[in-house]
Formats: C-alpha cells, sequence, structure tokens
C-alpha cells in the first residue's frame, strides 16, 4: 500500500519521467482497482488541504485567544473516509479534471497552469513521412506561433480527420488567445469518434476557463 501511494504521489508531483507518466495513465483506463486508489489519493489529498486550511484559519482568526508561552498543541489528526467506488477514475482525462481541482488556485489560473504544464513544448516524433507537422511543432517551441498555425491549419483544412492538426491548431489558436477559433479546433476534434484517448471536449473545457466570459466556468463545469 505504502509503496502504491508513493508511486501515484510521484506521478502528481511531477517526479515522472515520460514514459513511466504514460504507463501510469494507460493502468488507469486498463485497472479499475488502481483506478479507484488514484481517486482515493486525490479525495484525500483535498480533505488533507482543507483541514490544514481550516485550522490555519482558527489558528489567525481575530477572536481565537494567542497563546503567549506554552507548548504548542498538536493539530487534530485527519480522519479519512473512503466514499466508495468512483468508477469514473478510470478514464485519463478524469483524473486531469480532478487535477484541476484539488490545486489550491482560481479555475482561471489553473486553466493557464495547465496549457503552461503539458503544452508549453511539443514533442517531436521520429516519423519522416509527417514533416509539415514537424515544421509546425518545431515554429510552436520557438513561440512563432503566427507561422506554427499557417501550418496547422493548412494540415486540418486538407485533413479534418486527423487529430493532431486539429489538436495542435486549437493549441496555437489558445496561446495566441483567440479562444473562438480554439473552440471551434477542440470541437471537431471532440467529434472524431475513432481516438481511444479524445482531449478534445477537456481541451474545450480549458479554453472556457482561460477566456473566463460570463457563463465560461459553468459550461466548462458541464463539460
Amino acid at each position: 500500500m505504502h509503496d502504491t501511494f508513493d508511486y501515484i504521489e510521484s506521478y502528481f508531483t511531477g517526479r515522472c519521467t515520460d514514459a513511466e507518466k504514460q504507463q501510469f495513465e494507460d493502468r488507469i483506463v486498463q485497472d479499475q482497482p488502481f483506478a479507484e486508489e488514484v481517486a482515493f489519493y486525490i479525495q484525500s489529498r483535498q480533505l488533507l488541504k482543507e483541514e490544514l486550511l481550516n485550522q490555519k484559519r482558527t489558528a489567525w482568526s481575530p477572536t481565537s485567544p494567542r497563546r503567549i508561552a506554552g507548548p504548542k498543541r498538536r493539530p487534530r489528526p485527519l480522519r479519512i473516509v473512503y466514499f466508495g467506488s468512483v468508477a469514473a477514475a478510470a478514464a485519463v482525462l478524469v483524473v486531469l479534471s480532478v487535477y484541476l481541482l484539488v490545486r489550491p488556485a482560481g479555475p482561471q489560473n489553473l486553466a493557464a497552469d495547465y496549457i503552461r504544464t503539458h503544452y508549453d513544448h511539443l514533442s517531436q516524433t521520429l516519423d519522416g513521412s509527417r514533416d509539415s507537422l514537424q515544421q509546425g511543432i518545431t515554429a510552436y517551441n520557438k513561440r512563432s506561433f503566427s507561422h506554427a498555425l499557417a501550418i496547422f491549419a493548412a494540415l486540418a483544412k486538407d485533413h479534418p480527420d486527423n487529430p493532431e492538426a486539429l489538436r495542435y491548431s486549437g493549441l496555437v489558436y489558445l496561446r495566441m488567445r483567440d479562444y473562438d477559433q480554439a473552440l471551434h479546433q477542440f470541437e471537431a476534434l471532440a467529434k472524431i469518434p475513432s481516438l481511444y484517448s479524445n482531449p478534445g471536449t477537456f481541451l474545450k473545457a480549458v479554453t472556457l476557463l482561460t477566456r473566463n466570459s460570463p457563463g465560461d466556468r459553468e459550461s466548462a463545469r458541464q463539460l
């Protein structure tokens, strides 16, 4: 159990390699008991944060007496209750969604942090038959977003069912703060039925949280 906890925590604290992250996410999909342990970890961490926050609020409340001297009180032990099986945790995108919810910051900042963490740099592939895609990725990584957009948009137009062209086009629009176009690209991506794991709907929610216009937060919550 302790080894499993360390393994899960290493994923959420960024101590895994890219290969280990992929293995972790694949296991969530394939191993339901492990997915439930991940959900329990997330829930427990949130409960712990809430408990510590409540203790801080109590300690610094203007109405609470402050001791000048004397031994420090030990914090109350946190009682964690498992509320049952969370079947939805068997999906990778659900875990990523919960990741946005458990961190102590506003939704808009969390969405920006997610994009910065996961899409600040796109990985190159070794497939030489996809030169245009690689050129677009190179331009994106150099922050030449206009150049990258021209390449990805052309690919998406010529190959409307190419998920990478749609995803990368949407990401460029998102980085350029053209949120309407980003939503359009991610909507098209979400409609592709053949993907094993389709991030289109999740990226739509991230875009809505980043835009943060009236009604966007509720729409993102529903997605």
